[in-house]
């Protein structure tokens, strides 16, 4: 039996193992949650991901492009009923001229061999007018209309594909809308023409006689286009015959006046042959030696050259008078002044001699004529100035006068 006092020795110790054993425990179990921390945890991040989460941003965006998306289907969806009810429409004026070209068909078209036809037939002037109805170059053929048909039918693939599947993701475009339209129109267009003409022909068939003719509409028709086309030939005959006689006409006018440019230049030759021999001729040029002999007087206007001798004579030897010179003057179209210079004197006053004593200073030989006085003399002067007009261009061309 352990004693008090040994009991009291041994109590510090035990206590002072209780405090090492709880401490390595502590120590046993940490090293434990740190292993299970390392070695744990990752496997079982591995095995199940942690998704994290969408920022509220992002959400919102994904919203907004999702009811845009579901808007654009939807405006496409009623885009695509509005072009089905278009393609209605252009399918009903398809049905509306078939059902006029039917009507056509029965109603004119019987015309040419039945009864009612034969009384249009009786009537050659309402013949005529069924003709200009029923022979419109504008009216449609079939022809026509199936390829307007065909061309209906490439238009509804489309619409009819993305009705079906009904996604929103197809609309037809602006102009796959305005061909419809085009289409739509002239088919309703080429049926209100048939039927337009269809009234006429029923009403001009109300005014037919009654009494039939002995022949059909279609022979009625056929005698029209004969007598036409001979009235047509007759026209072009007509006008060919014009044009050909108008041609022969231009043709003899234009020969005529061939005819009369030679005969002109034939005489212009023999006239120019005889003026150029005349003013060859020495016993000619001696009566116009007044104006055809060297001098050193200028002969010219005054108002031109003046009163000063320095003016009125050539400095150096003398020259032959100048045809410009002549013809400033006057010589050859005033007769006054003609006579003036030729005698040397101005007693005549005429438009270019003004009065003045001017051609009496001409230093070259002058006639010896008096003035003249009587009729007989002035007729001689007037023979020799015409003479004169007509000669002198020659003796310019001769060189017997200055230009």
């Amino acid at each position: 039996m352990i004693s008090r006092e040994r009991l009291n020795t041994l109590l510090p110790v035990r206590a002072s193992g209780g405090r090492i054993v709880m401490f390595l425990g502590v120590v046993l179990a940490v090293t434990v949650i740190v292993l299970v921390v390392r070695f744990a945890i990752p496997r079982v991040s591995q095995q199940q991901p942690v998704v994290p989460e969408q920022p509220p941003v992002l959400s919102a965006e994904k919203n907004i492009v999702d009811s845009m998306d579901r808007e654009r289907r939807s405006m496409n969806r009623v885009k695509l009923q509005a072009a089905a009810l278009e393609l209605k429409e252009a399918q009903a004026a398809l049905a509306g001229l078939k059902q006029q070209l039917e009507a056509w068909d029965t109603e004119v078209l019987a015309l040419m061999n039945n009864d009612e036809g034969r009384r249009l037939a009786a009537d050659d002037g309402l013949v005529e007018k069924f003709a200009a109805s029923f022979r419109k170059e504008d009216l449609w053929t079939v022809a026509q209309l199936e390829a307007a048909e065909a061309r209906l039918k490439l238009l509804m693939i489309p619409v009819e594909e993305a009705t079906k599947e009904n996604t929103g993701d197809y609309a037809p475009s602006a102009d796959w809308s305005a061909q419809v339209e085009r289409e739509q129109q002239a088919l309703t267009t080429a049926a209100k023409a048939y039927m337009d003409l269809r009234q006429v022909i029923i009403t001009t068939l109300r005014s037919a006689p009654q009494a039939p003719a002995q022949i059909t509409l279609q022979e009625a028709l056929d005698r029209l286009d004969s007598r036409l086309a001979q009235e047509r030939a007759e026209v072009i005959e007509t006008a060919v015959r014009d044009e050909h006689q108008r041609k022969t006409e231009e043709l003899a006018k234009a020969e005529a006046e061939r005819a009369r440019t030679a005969a002109e230049q034939q005489v212009a030759q023999v006239e120019s042959a005889r003026l150029r021999a005349l003013a060859q001729d020495a016993a000619v040029q001696a009566k116009y030696q007044p104006f055809l002999a060297k001098g050193r007087f200028l002969i010219n206007h005054p108002d031109i050259l003046g009163f000063s001798s320095k003016h009125l004579f050539i400095d150096g030897p003398a020259e032959l008078p100048s045809y410009n010179d002549l013809v400033r003057c006057g010589a050859t179209r005033d007769l006054k002044t003609f006579i003036a210079i030729g005698i040397g004197k101005s007693k005549f006053y005429g438009p270019y001699t003004k009065g003045r004593r001017y051609f009496e200073r001409n230093d070259r030989p002058l006639w010896t004529t008096a003035y003249p006085q009587t009729d007989a003399q002035w007729a001689e002067y007037r023979k020799l100035f015409e003479e004169f007009q007509q000669l002198a261009p020659v003796w310019r061309d001769m060189g017997l006068l200055r230009p």
